[in-house]
């Protein structure tokens, strides 16, 4: 795993114009992961990402929860 920081939200909308994305995942905050989910991000795949031990009250509503 490799970790770059602090979240640039200008990177991450930078790497999916260009259509080169090298973050996976990336801390944000709610607000702006509602907002671009389905645009800049994706929900988590619980298949492949452990969702298991997010803190609960992020519920069901939230962009990476299934």
């Amino acid at each position: 795993m490799l970790s770059d920081g602090p979240t640039d939200y200008t990177k991450i909308k930078a790497q999916v114009d260009a259509k080169n994305v090298t973050w996976d995942v990336t801390d944000t905050d709610t607000l702006w992961a509602k907002r671009e989910c389905g645009k800049l991000l994706m929900p988590l795949d619980p298949k492949i990402v452990d969702t298991s031990k997010l803190p609960k009250d992020m519920g069901a509503s939230a962009p990476y929860r299934p």
